[in-house]
């Protein structure tokens, strides 16, 4: 009996050294890469395990009864990038590197100065670089449209070359279409909408309150879209060359249901009843001609051929009839090949033939290059544009030189040249009856 009790102490003294055999203490410190300073509050935890510890103020920690059969530990820290290191015997040593990433969103308010975006007092919206690139546009106006909460875009004809409007604090001013624009500030300096280049901009800050006002002053009023241009910061002392080019095409899109029934003139139902050619040989008795112009007489010419109501800018003429000859303009113009010769009365014109596809192309260059005291970027773009329009075109050409260096330890030198160049060739304009809009003479 006692060599039995005897032999069940040794298995069980046995069993508890192999359990005892099978987990482990671990310890380590964790310190910061950048500073070589303890990273206190670390989570340090067992890969696979419900373990874990952190870290104290002097960045160590212990975790104990770790089973022999883990392997790695997880470390992470806010602002720091999560490290995965192998378990080793003795005091581990961990560093833990800084993340690039800003865990805060940084802004540009007034004279170029940067804010945490949530410190910010009053309505602010950033769009980055790549929410302007992914659908390229030349324009500001247009790579806006649609990314800016709680305004309005009113944009323009591609015939026009304009960037179009934005509408940023509601319209304010009877004066004008599109209410009152906000302002434009490249860094920190107000500057037309049409001298931006988009291959410059890094980042655009859209402030809408009213208390950023006080930025700009009475300028601000109305709001102000500050953008941020590239710098060479990151480009290495070898520098560094990028080379784009961007070709697009626009084609001209009729929402305009025109009438291809009737011709030019104000004869409505008269005009339907007698057909053309009794409407216009007796013009003068069906609509008083006589009364507003005296002794008309019809609008016959000599060779037998009509021509239409000038006097009226309706499309309610009579019926179009492939046998009634009619003058147009070109019929009294000597130096026309059209002189003296009139055309069959039909529809001859549509919208879509006073328009061609329209082409733009833009080429940028740019040169980076920084060190640690410097760094300096040279960017040139060169646009091209032929409108929807026939015989208009622009051109465009945008230099930009930004630099900055540091003399002394305690003195930053800062140089930013900008260069713009525009031409436009029969731009289009808008308006009823516009001089350069075939579009709205015509309809």
């Amino acid at each position: 009996m006692k060599g039995k009790l005897l032999m069940l102490l040794a298995c069980l003294a046995l069993s508890t050294g192999l359990a005892l055999a099978q987990t482990r203490t671990v310890r380590g410190v964790v310190t910061a890469e950048e500073d070589g300073q303890p990273v206190v509050g670390a989570s340090v935890l067992v890969a696979g395990y419900t373990l874990g510890a952190v870290t104290d103020i002097d960045g160590r920690f212990t975790i104990e009864n770790v089973p022999t059969s883990a392997n790695t530990l997880h470390i992470s820290y806010i602002g720091m990038k999560v490290r995965e290191v192998e378990i080793t015997t003795g005091i581990m040593r961990v560093t833990l590197l800084a993340d690039v990433e800003q865990l805060e969103e940084l802004v540009v308010t007034a004279q170029g100065l940067s804010r945490k975006e949530k410190s910010v007092g009053y309505a602010m919206q950033k769009i980055d670089n790549e929410k302007l690139t992914v659908a390229r546009q030349t324009d500001l106006g247009n790579s806006l449209a649609g990314k800016i909460a709680g305004a309005r875009f009113f944009g323009k004809s591609g015939a026009t070359f304009d960037s179009g409007s934005i509408v940023l604090r509601g319209t304010t001013s009877y004066s004008s279409e599109t209410g009152s624009e906000p302002i434009y500030v490249v860094d920190g300096t107000i500057t037309n909408k049409n001298a931006i280049n988009m291959d410059d901009v890094e980042s655009i800050s859209v402030l809408k309150g009213a208390a950023a006002t006080a930025l700009y002053g009475s300028q601000g009023g109305d709001g102000a879209i500050l953008i941020t241009t590239k710098s060479g910061k990151g480009a290495g002392s070898k520098g560094h060359i990028e080379v784009s080019q961007t070709f697009q095409w626009e084609t001209y899109y009729n929402h305009y249901d025109m009438q291809k029934q009737y011709g030019g003139g104000s004869y409505g139902l008269y005009g339907e009843y007698y057909g053309a050619t009794d409407a216009y040989a007796s013009y003068g008795d069906l609509m008083g001609a006589e009364f507003l112009y005296g002794t008309l007489g019809g609008m016959q010419n000599e060779d037998g051929s009509y021509y239409y109501d000038y006097y009226s800018d309706e499309s309610w003429g009579a019926r179009f009839d492939k046998n009634v000859q009619m003058a147009s303009a070109l019929y009294w113009d000597e130096t026309s090949s059209k002189y003296q010769k009139a055309d069959p009365y039909v529809h001859q014109l549509d919208l879509g033939d006073l328009f061609r596809t329209g082409t733009s192309t833009t080429t940028n260059v740019a040169f980076s290059k920084s060190g640690q005291d410097y760094n300096t970027r040279i960017s040139f773009t060169n646009v091209r544009r032929d409108g929807i329009q026939q015989n208009s075109s622009a051109v465009r050409q945008y230099l930009g030189i930004k630099t900055d260096f540091k003399p002394a330890p305690w003195l930053k030198v800062s140089l930013d040249y900008k260069f713009t160049y525009h031409r436009n060739h029969n731009a289009a304009t808008e308006g009823y009856g516009t001089i350069g809009n075939a579009l709205y003479s015509y309809i």
